[in-house]
């Protein structure tokens, strides 16, 4: 059977694969963030990467998100001039913040001390977010 390679990023079963395509993925994430914030993640679809570069790509998965969004949500998707490059571009911006250092990162000496002590990743990252999340500074859905 033949068929577009592009089409198995919408529906992977079509190779054997037993997992939601792009369109379902997205709306697990969204539904993952705490409700407030749904509305305006549905509202606010950012599609990076090589991918997005398919002809028809954004069209398309504007059309299945719709498909499978509530139907009191606005569904707009966003196609930058430079999706391979936009996310890291952002990252960069964000980065340069001031006080990102202090906020969202750990240097390799402290890493190692912490590790030492028997800390997971998840407690010494989860203490640098939920520092950030309590002071109002960084908000992950």
């Amino acid at each position: 059977e033949r068929f577009a390679i592009p089409e198995v990023l919408f529906r992977p079963s079509d190779i054997g694969l037993n997992c939601g395509g792009i369109a379902e993925a997205i709306v697990e994430s969204i539904e993952a963030c705490d409700a407030m914030f749904r509305a305006a993640m549905y509202h606010n679809v950012l599609l990076v990467g090589g991918n997005a570069k398919i002809p028809g790509f954004r069209d398309r998965v504007e059309t299945e998100l719709r498909k499978l969004a509530p139907t009191n949500y606005e569904v707009r998707v966003y196609l930058p001039d430079n999706p391979v490059s936009y996310a890291w571009e952002g990252a960069k911006y964000f980065s340069k913040q001031p006080g990102f250092q202090e906020r969202y990162s750990v240097d390799r000496l402290s890493w190692t001390a912490m590790k030492k002590m028997g800390k997971s990743q998840e407690e010494i990252w989860g203490k640098k977010i939920y520092n950030s999340i309590n002071n109002k500074l960084y908000n992950p859905c």
